[in-house]
């Protein structure tokens, strides 16, 4: 018997498939299964209409609240770009 069964969801699990109908079983805090999953689980939940994404930890952001990320200061310019704005830094001054 598992811990937990989430039921009848559309599973996206980031490998690359595409989703499909299933189940997930959870033992231990542990993804025990993800299919058809025949065994009874301690707790259940339907997830019909639902997706459910196993193994994902956040979709959003794993940074701590109030970091910033790390850029380069020529995040998405051109190497071109950086260049010219190095070289019209370097006569200014």
């Amino acid at each position: 018997m598992h811990d937990l069964v989430v039921r009848g969801g559309t599973i996206v699990d980031g490998t690359g498939r595409e989703r499909f109908e299933g189940d997930v079983a959870i033992e231990a805090d542990r993804i025990a299964a993800v299919g058809r999953v025949s065994a009874r689980g301690r707790r259940e939940l339907d997830a019909a209409g639902q997706v459910v994404a196993p193994g994902w930890v956040a979709s959003r952001s794993r940074r701590p609240f109030g970091s910033r990320p790390r850029t380069p200061p020529m995040y998405g310019a051109s190497p071109t770009a950086a260049r010219s704005r190095s070289a019209r830094r370097a006569t200014s001054t």
